[in-house]
């Protein structure tokens, strides 16, 4: 459930009426299997719609990168820095 929707999403209203109409249909005719076909579509396409997961390397990459910046910035504070130290850092892609 997404907090910042507002009310359902189409995908949900989609997934809601097959399943209503899957309750009213013969679980051994064509129009069953059209729904269960249906509806696995459906599931799918809500699938690759929601965006990917951080994966736990880039978190890590990105908090090393956060604590490089911090600990160069610091130590201008106090000293100079005479060398490019920010060359260390890793540029995005």
């Amino acid at each position: 459930m997404n907090i910042f929707a507002h009310g359902e999403s189409e995908y949900d209203k989609q997934v809601r009426r097959v399943l209503r109409e899957l309750e009213t249909t013969d679980p051994n005719s064509e129009e069953y299997g059209t729904l269960v076909e249906r509806l696995k579509k459906l599931q799918q396409m809500r699938a690759e719609d929601r965006p990917e997961k951080l994966s736990p390397n880039t978190a890590a990459l990105v908090a090393t990168n956060i604590l490089g910046i911090v600990m160069i910035v610091r130590h201008e504070q106090f000293n100079v820095i005479v060398t490019k130290a920010l060359g260390f850092v890793i540029k995005p892609k």
